[in-house]
């Protein structure tokens, strides 16, 4: 924290998912220090989707 590195967080859960998984304490701190969510979408490569 102090240095300001970077911490990327990701997810297959949404918002409210999230929220009941991890507590409001800790999902209000994760927007307080993140900010906004990015949401990530597309196929899924691991399912076939890449080619080598």
């Amino acid at each position: 924290w102090l240095a300001r590195r970077a911490t990327i967080v990701t997810t297959n859960l949404d918002a409210d998912d999230l929220w009941a998984w991890v507590g409001p304490r800790v999902f209000s701190r994760l927007i307080e220090l993140a900010g906004a969510p990015v949401l990530m979408q597309g196929e899924d490569y691991r399912l076939g989707g890449a080619t080598a």
